[in-house]
Parts: C-alpha cells; structure tokens; sequence
C-alpha cells in the first residue's frame, strides 16, 4: 500500500475511534455492559502505530468493522449505570492509544472523568482500591452490587497503570 494511502486509512480511522470516544464519552459510559463491549474495546489497545503490511491489512479490518460496531453502543437491556470494568477498558485504551501517538480529541479531559468515576465507585468498605459490579450478580450464590469482584478490579488496575503510564497524574499512586 502506498504510503499516502496508508496515511489517509489511519486518518479515517482515527476520525472513527474518535467519534467512538465521543459518543462514550456523552453517554459518559452509562449503561455500557463490560463483556458487550470487551471485544471492541480490546481492539483499540495497539502499543504504537504499526508500520508492516501485516499490521496495515490487520488496521485495515478495524476500519472497516467498525462501523458495524457503532450499533451495539445502545442496549436496552442494560441499566444506564456506571460500570467500572468498563471504565478500566476505556482508560486502558486511550492511554495506549495516546501513548501510541494516535491523538483524539478531549483524550485528557476523558480520562480525568474515568478517574473521578472509578474514585466515586470505589468500594469503601474493604481495605485497599476495589470495584465491583453495579448489579446483583446471581450464580450458585447471590452477590449483592458493589461487592469487590476480582476482575472487575483487575480491568480498573490495568486501566489506571496504563493511565498512569499517559499521565502519571498523582491521583493515581495511591492505588499502585
């Protein structure tokens, strides 16, 4: 691929990933499922703009899948609540594509919002920085909301050192 069109692709594609932004940060994450938006968050995470046609044809498909993604951002079904796991995903993925040099719009401003968030919803009354789900969780025993989940805190741990990484805002150490 020549290199002005390979310029021009991740043009548009990073017109996409920022509308995506955008739209999230509106919704100001409102009502975002973590395992619905899992896969689509996790293809944002590139550790720098790849430059090897393997990457390009890889970069290509998110392109062009993306749009179809933009139609599962409204679910019906899932509570307009704040879900920290998915809020670690984000701020994992804005911070590596900033770190990337892939710049969006509002990344900081984004981001500074995550943080307060995840400080808000930060479970209080266990020792140490945990999160858990905004809802009743039934399986073989019934979790009631908010209790500390192991993963959710590992998705808000990872999204807050990678933020860290970006930032290094000092708000941060105390949860490293």
């Amino acid at each position: 691929m020549p290199i002005i069109g390979w310029q021009m692709m991740l043009k548009a594609l990073q017109r996409k990933i920022t509308a995506l932004y955008n739209r999230l940060y509106y919704e100001r994450l409102l009502g975002k499922d973590p395992y619905q938006y899992q896969e689509l968050i996790h293809r944002f995470k590139i550790s720098k703009i790849p430059i090897n046609r393997i990457m390009q044809h890889n970069i290509l498909g998110l392109a062009n899948t993306f749009i179809n993604d933009l139609r599962f951002l409204a679910d019906p079904l899932i509570t307009k609540k704040f879900y920290p796991e998915v809020a670690g995903l984000v701020l994992q993925s804005l911070s590596r594509l900033e770190y990337a040099n892939f710049k969006l719009k509002n990344t900081y401003t984004f981001v500074k919002y995550l943080i307060k968030m995840l400080e808000k919803s930060k479970n209080s009354t266990y020792p140490g920085a945990s999160w858990g789900l905004p809802f009743t969780w039934y399986t073989y025993i019934t979790i009631p909301a908010y209790v500390p989940a192991s993963t959710t805190t590992s998705f808000v741990g990872y999204g807050l050192l990678d933020a860290f990484l970006f930032i290094a805002h000092l708000i941060l150490l105390d949860y490293i």
